[in-house]
């Protein structure tokens, strides 16, 4: 859903981010983000280069379709996004069903379906612990409590097979092949800019999420940003005294 939305030409970055998380508060709890324990994340250009280990939001490229937080643990089940100033040109927002292209998958491609039930290696982009490994292995396609969930962002599956030193398979190359050829569909998505003030609200399971490329302001001021909340619909345990 687009909640329409924070009056953020009104009132302080500061308070618009407090409105946002209070506004998040009432969809779930927050989770960190990151290894430093971001909870409120700031999406926006920050220079980053995605072949040297950097995410997709720190960046201008299209992130392509994909699922927040895929190689990690324990997945958002809300993605929440607010839009603070768009971009001069491009950035829209991309919406697809994972449980369309599950269902195409089976009608079409039913031997393939398998293999994408079966594990991949993804790369953590830097966000693990001293000691953790830094890629992760999962399933693209799973079920939790009657929910589809899928783990998904392309890059990080083709750079996570080479730090494991395990290429893909040729029949998970081909798999991977109908699922990106259905993200490129333009009659399976939804397609749309959101405006200052207005926050994106996605199930973070079974709805693949993408940004496109965009240009920039040459003034600081003026350049893209969003902020950004994990929510999760479980409680956080609580701690004893």
């Amino acid at each position: 859903m687009v909640l329409d939305r924070i009056p953020v030409g009104q009132c302080s970055p500061s308070r618009a981010r407090a409105l946002f998380w209070l506004l998040g508060r009432g969809f779930g709890f927050p989770m960190t983000q990151d290894v430093a324990g971001t909870l409120l994340f700031d999406v926006k250009d920050k220079g980053y280069d995605v072949t040297r280990g950097a995410r997709f939001s720190g960046t201008t490229a299209e992130s392509s379709f994909h699922t927040d937080n895929a190689f990690g643990q324990e997945i958002p089940d809300l993605v929440a996004l607010l839009c603070l100033r768009p971009a001069v040109k491009g950035g829209e927002s991309q919406l697809i069903s994972a449980l369309t292209l599950h269902n195409r998958i089976l009608s079409r491609h039913a031997d393939l379906l398998p293999c994408l039930y079966q594990p991949f290696w993804f790369d953590r982009r830097g966000e693990f612990l001293p000691g953790e490994s830094p890629i992760s292995q999962n399933p693209i396609f799973s079920w939790a409590t009657g929910e589809l969930t899928v783990r998904y962002l392309h890059y990080y599956i083709e750079v996570g097979h080479r730090k494991a030193g395990r290429p893909l398979t040729r029949r998970q190359l081909r798999a991977l092949e109908v699922l990106e050829n259905l993200l490129r569909l333009p009659e399976l998505r939804a397609e749309f800019r959101l405006r200052a003030g207005q926050v994106l609200l996605t199930n973070n399971h079974w709805i693949l999420h993408n940004r496109t490329a965009f240009e920039d302001s040459t003034r600081p001021p003026e350049r893209r940003h969003y902020v950004r909340l994990w929510l999760s619909r479980r409680s956080p345990p609580t701690l004893g005294c």
